[in-house]
């Protein structure tokens, strides 16, 4: 996600940045309702404050003094939860565009909406030139039996699959090899946490509206199951007829360990 303090500071760079990307991103729109949440926040913040020195006023006062300054004050209450409901609108106006906007690119990244507009940089070595018809690695791979394909595509989708014995420690062997060049280069290697929260997501700009609500459910659902996996020498097992009404994972879906 995009920082709001950039959009609203220089939004004629934002804009240009964007365009060599491609697209219609709602940059007017985004200021527009930050112009409002502001606004409505700057108001609610004088009412607030007003409302506190009548509160202090009111053990002074006797009679119709009194009254009048109580009506006053339900006046300003009235008020401030209206501005509160339209600054929570605007807020989530805003939230919902920016996550619809698009990292900027780097400046040297040339402009384009497709793989085409790439632009070669430099090329190490030449390519093989083989007697023989190459084969596409997924094919040698399932021929090998290190590489299940259909497995991946009914656990995950298109274009995922499983790593199985040479497989996966070819996988762990090129990781550590590259892990070992960056060492080299003065990184600290890092191993965050497997799950995070949503706002982890949408503040790395990975999370997008076009992910349902469903989805984070499954990812609540996922964590349940990994704490369960990581009990040790433990297994999950799922209980039969346990399916809630309730969107809580830990309601509508109770898992219970045993031992393997």
């Amino acid at each position: 996600m995009l920082d709001l303090k950039l959009i609203r500071e220089d939004p004629d760079a934002v804009r240009a940045a964007l365009s060599r990307r491609g697209g219609s991103y709602p940059i007017d729109a985004v200021l527009e309702a930050d112009a409002r949440r502001r606004s409505a926040q700057a108001r609610i913040d004088e009412l607030r404050a007003e409302r506190k020195q009548g509160d202090k006023r009111i053990a002074a006062l006797q009679g119709a003094e009194k009254t009048a300054e109580l009506a006053r004050l339900k006046s300003l209450s009235d008020e401030i939860a209206a501005l509160e409901a339209e600054e929570a609108a605007a807020a989530a106006e805003l939230s919902h565009m920016l996550l619809e906007i698009p990292n900027i690119p780097h400046e040297s990244v040339p402009p384009g909406t497709s793989d085409d507009d790439n632009v070669e940089l430099y090329r190490v070595g030449e390519p093989t030139e083989f007697a023989f018809e190459a084969r596409d690695h997924l094919d040698i791979g399932e021929a090998l039996g290190i590489i299940d394909v259909e497995r991946g595509a009914r656990t995950s989708g298109s274009r995922f699959a499983y790593l199985k014995g040479a497989g996966a420690l070819l996988w762990l062997s090129l990781s550590r090899y590259v892990l070992d060049l960056l060492l080299a280069d003065g990184f600290t290697p890092m191993v965050p946490p497997v799950l995070v929260r949503r706002e982890a997501m949408e503040g790395t700009g990975l999370w997008r509206r076009r992910i349902s609500a469903r989805c984070s459910t499954r990812i609540r659902c996922r964590s349940v199951m990994r704490v369960c996996r990581r009990a040790s020498g433990e297994k999950r097992e799922r209980t039969a007829g346990t399916r809630a009404a309730s969107s809580d994972c830990t309601n509508s879906r109770r898992w219970r360990c045993s031992r393997s």
